[in-house]
């Protein structure tokens, strides 16, 4: 059960599943990126917005 609940909180990359390192983090965004370089994540907390780049 608990490892249900950790998935809803941990990212994950869509095409190879593994989950996402903080690239870079300042005050207004938070880059994310896979290990293999097939997905990256910008979120702008402050503006609710959420840019995926996927590499296909």
């Amino acid at each position: 059960m608990i490892q249900q609940l950790k998935r809803l909180f941990v990212s994950v990359c869509p095409h190879c599943g593994q989950p996402l390192q903080t690239d870079e983090a300042t005050a207004h965004c938070v880059i994310k990126v896979c290990p293999g370089g097939h997905y990256t994540e910008e979120s702008y907390g402050h503006l609710g917005v959420r840019v995926v780049y996927t590499d296909n």
